[in-house]
């Protein structure tokens, strides 16, 4: 026997951690096939998810994720990917050897997501920056 037939599932479900640097989750390889976890991750305040995975990434599941829970995505597998929170890739640092392959990526764990119904735009604001800038805007709707 072999595998994953010899894995128990645990029994605390979704956890998040406070670190130095944000509250972060840890969701592995499949569990991106199951919405609710991504949710439960966003729900308890995870400001980073790490996935790591033997996929290939960025994968558009994780990617509409990131878009629909507003929470960065840190995909390690191949090459690995470091998702926004608005869903596009961030630009990163690769250094690849022989042995090992790394990326580094700014995150900004302070931006704050912003959506005004009235007038249908979009709002990202980071309060590192004290910046907005406006994503998208999108038709009226018809009330």
């Amino acid at each position: 026997m072999g595998g994953e037939s010899q894995v128990l599932p645990g029994d605390k479900g979704v956890q998040v951690w406070d670190t130095d640097f944000g509250r972060i989750s840890i969701l592995i390889c499949f569990d991106m096939n199951f919405f609710e976890l991504w949710h439960e991750a966003s729900a308890l305040g995870a400001e980073l998810i790490v996935w790591p995975t033997a996929m290939v990434t960025p994968d558009r599941v994780i990617i509409g994720h990131a878009t629909s829970l507003r929470v960065p995505i840190l995909a390690c597998g191949h090459p690995g990917d470091v998702i926004g929170s608005d869903g596009v890739s961030l630009p990163q640092i690769r250094n690849t050897t022989q042995n090992a392959a790394t990326s580094v990526a700014e995150i900004d764990l302070d931006e704050v997501w912003i959506h005004q119904v009235q007038s249908n735009i979009h709002i990202k604001l980071s309060q590192k920056f004290n910046n907005c800038i406006v994503l998208k805007e999108f038709a009226k709707f018809r009330v």
